[in-house]
């Protein structure tokens, strides 16, 4: 069974008409995290896997800024393979034939989630996956 993520990107200003941009991507699989991650949580563990070379779209946000960092916490362990700073209510939005490269650089085995925000972030992440060879 295949799975169907729609990506809408639109711009609007008022007293013009709305340009919206939709793309359909399709694949056997996807995987998902929601969580609310309290404020004043430094390196909140998340299992979560993702092939980066079966990545098809990937859709991360959050209502509060956070930093997500890839395979290691950082600080005093090894280094992050990927740090993204979400800022609130930006999600981060990618495809696979964007212009730019994919945020993830190498596979996804856990996040670590900080939120010094003030508030409990509500994180949400989608990604599409192609588990075909």
């Amino acid at each position: 069974m295949s799975v169907t993520h729609r990506q809408s990107r639109c711009w609007s200003r008022e007293g013009q008409a709305s340009l919206t941009y939709d793309k359909d991507f399709t694949a056997e699989s996807d995987v998902g995290l929601s969580v609310a991650v309290v404020d004043a949580t430094a390196d909140e563990e998340h299992l979560l896997a993702i092939d980066v070379s079966q990545l098809k779209s990937l859709f991360i946000a959050s209502d509060q800024d956070v930093t997500i960092e890839t395979n290691n916490p950082g600080g005093a362990s090894a280094a992050a393979d990927d740090v993204l700073d979400l800022k609130a209510d930006q999600p981060l939005i990618w495809a696979e034939d964007d212009e730019w490269a994919c945020p993830l650089t190498v596979d996804v085995t856990k996040l670590w989630i900080t939120n010094a925000s003030g508030s409990t972030a509500n994180v949400e992440l989608r990604a599409l996956i192609d588990s075909t060879p």
